[in-house]
């Protein structure tokens, strides 16, 4: 519920207030179904794409989870959001997962790229391109961009 509040909030142009919701997906998702969990990997990947929106790229990598009944008491606890997202979607090996695998590296390659890191982000970009090229019909070529991989997932991840 959580997950989806995060997704009406920031396409209703609420941006503050849907990290927020994520943030509160992410600590629900983790005590509730774990880290492996597919939609889990989607809110870290979310989480990610904010922070790089605003060039924080330390806090994309790195998250702090709050204790839920008492979100002043900081309990650091640090995570590698991209990381994270990998493990959920590669978790249970199953091909349904690929477009938003293929999804979570363009957008992981995108973020290395802004912050100057272009080796890692060109081996991201090939990695997605590999997972898009296992997709997508061979008769289908296409430019890879956010909007071609965001038509192969649902669009309650994008």
């Amino acid at each position: 519920m959580l997950h989806c509040l995060g997704l009406v909030l920031l396409r209703s142009g609420r941006r503050e207030e849907s990290i927020q919701a994520y943030r509160r997906a992410y600590n629900n998702y983790k005590e509730t179904v774990g880290i492996t969990y597919h939609r889990f990997g989607a809110v870290c990947g979310k989480i990610a794409e904010y922070h790089t929106s605003l060039n924080q790229f330390e806090a994309a990598e790195y998250a702090y989870e709050t204790p839920v009944y008492n979100p002043r008491l900081a309990n650091i606890n640090y995570s590698h959001f991209f990381d994270e997202a990998y493990k959920a979607y590669t978790s249970h090996l199953h091909p349904h997962y690929l477009p938003e695998l293929a999804r979570h590296h363009f957008i992981q390659g995108e973020s290395l790229e802004r912050r100057g890191d272009h080796a890692a982000a060109q081996a991201s970009r090939a990695k997605a391109q590999e997972l898009y090229n296992k997709i997508a019909p061979q008769t289908y070529a296409a430019v890879l961009g956010l909007d071609v991989l965001n038509a192969l997932v649902a669009p309650w991840v994008w």
